[in-house]
């Protein structure tokens, strides 16, 4: 995991090379589509959540959306991934479907477990995936 997060921070370092402008001087304040206090008080306001994969603290990541501008978005360091995040019954829950009960999200194969990447991955993935399907059950309201 090391050398993935020694790439994101060579990849995160070509992006502000990239947006680097001689002209701009040190003083001149970057302008974000949402700045790190919105994105935390959004976390804040949903709070408690957690991420759907790994069931880590979720944070404001610094990033660029599709148009290249400066933002934050919600996400997991633990994870390296952006994440809207659940409450932590529904992880516990879809830990559980996927641990214990043996559900499957996806249809992909498990890895032997000597595999540690390729399992990690794979069992981040199912609960994630699980994530979605537990809230959807939770939340499920025939009168609507």
């Amino acid at each position: 995991m090391d050398g993935f997060l020694e790439m994101v921070k060579i990849i995160a370092l070509i992006v502000e090379i990239r947006n680097f402008n001689p002209n701009k001087t040190v003083m001149d304040k970057t302008e974000y589509i949402t700045n790190k206090e919105q994105c935390q008080s959004t976390i804040d306001k949903r709070m408690p959540i957690v991420c759907s994969s790994c069931g880590g603290k979720l944070e404001p990541i610094k990033t660029v959306d599709n148009a290249n501008n400066p933002t934050y978005w919600i996400g997991c360091m633990s994870c390296m991934k952006f994440d809207n995040g659940v409450s932590p019954r529904v992880y516990e829950t879809a830990k559980y479907m996927v641990t214990e009960r043996h559900f499957m999200a996806y249809r992909e194969p498990m890895p032997e477990k000597e595999d540690t990447e390729r399992y990690n991955y794979w069992l981040k993935s199912q609960i994630g995936g699980t994530c979605s399907i537990v809230y959807d059950i939770l939340n499920f309201n025939p009168k609507q």
